[in-house]
């Protein structure tokens, strides 16, 4: 319409930003990436306005870094608290088996019918065979009679019939 076309180019910043195919994308871009902080990057890109391609890829190329060293920042800290959590599942796994031991242990004086403070693969047996208490913690470790003595054997490092 002819009464709105002196209002179209009332402002030069516009009826240069809107002036071409080229400084429309050019404007698009520049207020879509960074809003309008590229004052400075304007008269560059007017007289050619293929640089815009590069400062847009310089800036995407700098907020990628950004993002990177953010990233990084935030997986080695979540390494960190994993390596914190295996670290306590651990201490947590040796305090049962500590508990574990201390609950065994009144159960192997108990087995050393001879109170020689060792162990026979007969008075091993006889307690599997007479104890239901050690059947039921044998049987907790997936330990059978037949496992029992092979176990002990391999526990009897010098082949004496003792541990």
């Amino acid at each position: 319409r002819p009464e709105h076309a002196a209002m179209l180019h009332e402002n030069e910043f516009c009826a240069k930003a809107f002036s071409s195919v080229e400084s429309s994308l050019f404007f698009f871009v520049q207020n879509a990436i960074v809003g309008d902080q590229w004052e400075c990057i304007n008269p560059v890109v007017s007289k050619n306005w293929s640089f815009g391609f590069l400062f847009v890829a310089v800036y995407v190329l700098i907020q990628f870094g950004a993002m990177n060293l953010i990233l990084t920042a935030v997986v080695g800290e979540a390494a960190k608290a994993h390596e914190l959590d295996v670290e306590k599942r651990l201490a947590d796994i040796r305090t049962q088996e500590e508990q574990q031991m201390e609950l065994l242990r009144p159960m192997f004086i108990e087995i050393d019918s001879d109170n020689s403070g060792t162990l026979s693969t007969d008075e091993i047996l006889s307690a599997y065979d007479n104890d239901p208490r050690w059947q039921q913690v044998l049987s907790l470790l997936h330990i059978d009679r037949d496992a029992l003595t092979l176990l002990f054997g391999l526990m009897d490092s010098n082949g004496d019939g003792i541990i």
